[in-house]
Formats: structure tokens, C-alpha cells, sequence
């Protein structure tokens, strides 16, 4: 996470502090960014905390959190709350504990019970992350109702709500109820130039990240090697591609379920524990906020594989052979010219941003789950990339047998542009 990010973070957390306390808790983020300096955060948060500073439990409760003790991290936020009960971020991480302890309806009644005070469209997104099954989509879907009144505070947003209403309920197989939720969400959007951008990561951070997983793996036995995009960039650019979001890293499938309980212990990485039915590998994230997709390859019918949510992607086997990337060693496939063609065709020219979506443009894919797919394709109806790619979309969609919609959507939009 870039300075400005940590900063930006604890001014919104800490407003109200003083000016002291507030340079303290800065600190004390900086160093959270790292285990190495997690001795020195936890010094400063217990000066705060024996100073009577409140804001010093809040972040003890963060670290708990993140090392996957949700009990003592509950117990610190509690103790925060009693007297900053209306403190969202607080409550946003009261709502993802509660979750996590299995305590839905309560997470539920906090998240709404902070609508009333908040006009964060975060609220949103985290009842939308919480969300594990029908009935959890159907209590969302009351809150929205509940509070539709309310809703013109968030009116210029009502269009976002929807979309991550619609990405749960796709998610949990309630793909009916997540197309109906996209299409709604679209037709609220029109014209709307507010189009998503999804934010890259931290390079700085990210190379911090991906060696501390390296180390991790390598102590316990646990080959990883680069792949994808992460590998990609180690070729071409010698560094990570500009605009990418995360890591790619791969293990073999063997090693999956080892990996997770490595990780899950780690107080380095997260793993995402709400949802532990990803069969395709770990999803995990950084103490620095760095996301990485650890895949899981198998082979196969002569090919070697790996899964996503609802595509996979193929290759040749290949044999491991060690690369210089970013002044360390890292695996990764030997025959790099065959990879990289299998997985992006024309892969020595760097490619636009703006032009490249690897669920569209990737000739190694896979669909696996078709249903999560058309909702993807949905969702990615909602970003930046459409705005020079929409026909590609629609098409790939009527490919489907989307063409009802498709048809209903251009009716749409030709609609709203001649108004």
C-alpha cells in the first residue's frame, strides 16, 4: 500500500483524534504494512492504548483480524465500539467478523443500522460481501427494500448497489436472480460515464509480497512457480506489467491443501474465509494489501491446468527452470515461448490496457460454469474496457445465447442516446 493510501486510510479512521495521536496511529500503519515491523506497531498501539486512546483498539482488532483470531479481534472491536458506536469502518469490520464467526443476522442488522447514519456506499459492498447463500441474498435484498427511502442519498449510486448484489447472488449460483440484478443495474446506468476502473497494485508492495510467499513456500516445502501475467511480466518487462491487479503464482495440485493450512497459519497472508469452496487454488492477501491468486495445476488429458472461478486454462507440460525477477531467483516455466504463446498468441508486443480482457482475448480458456461466465460478461459490460469493446462483449454474449438480451440492451441504449 503507497504512503498516500496509508495516510488517506488513517485520517478517515482516526478523524476526530488529535494531532498526536493521529502522527502515532500513521505510524503504526506503516508498520502494520510488514511482519518484520509488526514489534514496533504493537509498541505504539499500547502507549495509545495506555493513554486511553480508544482509536488504539480499533487496530489491534485490525491485526487480529487479519491473523484469522476473530475472537480477540471482536473483543478489541467492542471494546472500540462502546464508545464510537457509528464508526463505519469499525462497524464494516465488526459485520465481516460476525460473518466470519457464522453470526449472519447480526452482521446484517449492524450493516443496516449504519445505513441510517452512514452515506458510504461501502455498506453496500460489504453486505454484498458477506453474502454466502440464498437466504443470505434474500435478507440483502430486504435491507434494499427496508430502505428504499433512503436510498436518495445514495441515488447516484443506486445503479453500483445493484451491480454488487448481483456479483453475490452470481457467485453463489443464483445466476436468474444475478442477471435480472445486472440488467437492472444497467438500465439504471444509461449513458453514465462512470465507468469502473479497477485499481492496480503497488509494485513496491507487490514485490515485498510475492517474496514473502516464496520464503513461505519454499520452508515448507511447497514448490511455486510464476505464471500468467505475473510471468509474462517477468519475461517482457522484467518487472510486473504495469496495469496488472494482482500476483499469479502456481503450485501443483498435490501441494493445494498443504498451502492453505501453511497459510492459513501464516500471519504474513489472508486467506479469503468466507468463501473456502474455491477448489481452483487459495486466493490470499498481504499484510501490504497485495492480492494473489495461487493456482493449482493438474494434469489432464496431456495437458497441464488450472482453474478459475468458472473458466480454466490449459498448457503443454512444462518443466520448471529458475528466472532472475526483481533481483531474486523465482521458478517458472522452461519453455517461455511456448507458454506465453499458448496463453496470449502475439505475446512480445505489449498490449493496450484498455484493449485487453483475458476472459475475452485468451486462446488457452476453458468455460467451465457458463452461467458465472454470462454474468461476467455482464459485469464487464460496466467497465472502462467496454467503452472500446462493447460490440466484442455483446457478441461473445449472443455467442451464448444471450440474444434476447443483447437485443434488449441495444433497444436500450439507442433509446437513451436519442433522448
Amino acid at each position: 500500500m503507497t504512503f498516500k493510501k496509508i495516510f488517506q486510510k488513517t485520517y478517515r479512521e482516526s478523524r476526530g483524534a488529535n494531532p498526536l495521536t493521529f502522527v502515532f496511529c500513521l505510524l503504526a500503519q506503516v508498520y502494520m504494512q510488514s511482519l518484520k515491523t509488526h514489534s514496533k506497531a504493537f509498541l505504539i498501539l499500547k502507549n495509545l492504548q495506555f493513554f486511553k486512546q480508544r482509536i488504539a483498539e480499533f487496530y489491534f482488532a485490525e491485526i487480529f483480524y487479519f491473523y484469522g483470531d476473530f475472537t480477540r479481534s471482536l473483543k478489541h472491536l467492542d471494546c472500540f465500539l462502546k464508545s464510537n458506536p457509528n464508526h463505519a469502518d469499525a462497524i464494516y469490520l465488526q459485520a465481516m467478523l460476525l460473518a466470519c464467526l457464522g453470526c449472519k443476522q447480526e452482521a446484517f442488522l449492524s450493516l443496516e443500522h449504519l445505513l441510517q447514519k452512514s452515506k458510504r456506499l461501502k455498506t453496500w459492498i460489504i453486505l454484498a460481501k458477506i453474502i454466502q447463500d440464498s437466504k443470505d441474498l434474500e435478507a440483502a435484498k430486504q435491507i434494499l427494500s427496508n430502505n428504499l427511502y433512503r436510498l436518495e442519498r445514495f441515488k447516484p449510486h443506486q445503479w453500483e448497489i445493484l451491480k454488487h448484489l448481483a456479483n453475490a447472488a452470481a457467485r453463489i449460483g443464483e445466476y436468474k436472480e444475478a442477471k435480472r440484478l445486472f440488467k437492472e443495474s444497467l438500465f439504471l446506468q444509461g449513458n453514465s460515464k462512470n465507468l469502473i476502473t479497477k485499481e492496480v497494485m503497488d509494485l513496491k508492495s507487490a514485490k515485498e509480497a510475492l517474496e514473502d510467499l516464496r520464503n513461505l513456500l519454499e520452508a515448507n516445502e511447497i514448490q511455486m512457480f510464476l505464471v500468467s501475467g505475473t510471468f509474462l511480466g517477468c519475461v517482457r518487462e522484467h518487472n510486473f506489467i504495469s496495469y496488472d491487479k494482482d500476483i499469479d503464482v502456481g503450485i501443483y495440485k498435490q501441494d493445494l491443501q498443504k498451502a492453505r493450512e501453511v497459510l492459513h497459519k501464516s500471519k504474513n497472508f489472508k486467506l479469503n474465509t468466507l468463501f473456502k469452496n474455491y477448489q481452483g487454488g487459495v486466493q490470499i492477501r498481504h499484510l501490504n494489501n497485495t492480492y494473489i491468486d495461487v493456482f493449482a495445476h493438474y494434469e489432464e488429458r496431456g495437458r497441464i491446468y488450472h482453474d478459475g472461478d468458472y473458466v480454466r486454462w490449459w498448457n503443454t507440460p512444462f518443466k520448471l527452470a529458475p528466472y532472475e525477477f526483481l533481483g531474486k531467483q523465482y521458478l517458472a516455466p522452461k519453455n517461455y515461448t511456448l507458454y506465453l504463446k499458448e496463453n496470449y498468441g502475439e505475446w512480445k508486443t505489449p498490449k493496450d490496457s484498455a484493449q485487453y480482457e483475458t476472459f475475452l482475448t485468451t486462446p488457452n480458456m476453458e468455460i467451465t460454469n457458463k452461467q458465472w461466465f454470462i454474468c461476467s460478461l455482464y459485469n464487464l459490460l460496466f467497465e472502462v474496457f467496454s467503452m472500446r469493446n462493447e460490440s466484442k462483449i455483446l457478441e461473445r454474449l449472443r455467442e451464448l445465447g444471450e440474444k434476447d438480451f443483447v437485443q434488449e440492451y441495444l433497444e436500450f441504449k439507442q433509446g437513451v442516446t436519442t433522448e
